[in-house]
C-alpha cells in the first residue's frame, strides 16, 4: 500500500519497497521483534528528516519539492528545475540534506541529556539511541562522500560543471568511480562485505553513466 500525505507544504509518498528494505535490513542484523519495529521507525524519520532538509531548502530558493520514499531510500523532486538556480544555491539545497540528519542526532542526545544522567533509557531505549547516531551520523559522513549518487557526488558534480561551462559530468563520474572502487577494496579487507557491495554498485552505475557521455572531444 502506497502512502501519501503532505507535511506543510510537501507532499511526500512511501512506496512499500522502503518498508520491505527497511525491514530487511533490520533482519539481516539479526534484531529481535522490538528492535525491529524500532528500526524501522528510526529509519523512516531519519530519511524522512533527510529528505525534508533537501525540501526546506528548496522552499528557501523558490522551489515546489515533493518527496518520495522508495527501495533505494528517498528522493526529492522540484518544480522548477533546480538547474535555474545559481551553483551555490544548489548546492546549499544538496547539504541541507545531510545537515538536516545531523540536527536530528544532535536533538535527540541534547534531548537525551536533558534528562540527566539518573533517568534510564533501558536496553530498548538504549539501542534506539545508539541507532539515532548511527543512521543520521554514519549515513550523513557516507552521504558527503564525492561518489555519484550520493549528495557529496551531487555537490562535486556542481562544482565541476561550474568550473569547467558544463563540462564537468565526466570528472565527476570519473571520481566517482576511483572513490568507489577504493571503497569496495577498503570493504573488502575490513570485512564489510555490504559496504563492498554498496560501493561496487556506486562504481558499476558511474561506470555506465561514464560510457553513455561518450568519448571526450
Amino acid at each position: 500500500m502506497v502512502l501519501s500525505f503532505r507535511i506543510g507544504k510537501v507532499p511526500v509518498v512511501i512506496l512499500p519497497a522502503f518498508f520491505l528494505t527497511a525491514a530487511l535490513l533490520g533482519a539481516l542484523g539479526g534484531e529481535s521483534p522490538a528492535r525491529l519495529v524500532a528500526w524501522m521507525v528510526i529509519v523512516l524519520l531519519s530519511v524522512l528528516a533527510h529528505e525534508l532538509g533537501h525540501a526546506a531548502a528548496g522552499l528557501a530558493f523558490g522551489l515546489s519539492p515533493s518527496i518520495e520514499l522508495h527501495g533505494m531510500g528517498g528522493t526529492t523532486s522540484w518544480t522548477p528545475s533546480p538547474r535555474r538556480l545559481p551553483t551555490w544555491s544548489r548546492v546549499a539545497i544538496t547539504l541541507a540534506g545531510p545537515a538536516a540528519g545531523f540536527a536530528l542526532a544532535a536533538l535527540v542526545f541534547v534531548a537525551h541529556a536533558s534528562l540527566g544522567a539518573g533517568v534510564s533509557l533501558g536496553p530498548l531505549g538504549a539501542y534506539a539511541l545508539a541507532t539515532v547516531a548511527w543512521v543520521n551520523i554514519s549515513w550523513g559522513v557516507l552521504n558527503l562522500l564525492p561518489i555519484l549518487p550520493l549528495d557529496g557526488g551531487n555537490v562535486l558534480l556542481l562544482v565541476l560543471q561550474a568550473a569547467t561551462h558544463g563540462a564537468g559530468e565526466r570528472p565527476a563520474r570519473i571520481v566517482s568511480m576511483i572513490g568507489a572502487g577504493i571503497g569496495a577494496i577498503l570493504g573488502v579487507a575490513t570485512g564489510q562485505i555490504g559496504s563492498a557491495l554498496l560501493a561496487l554498485w556506486l562504481a558499476s552505475n558511474n561506470w555506465r553513466a561514464l560510457a553513455a557521455t561518450g568519448a571526450p572531444r
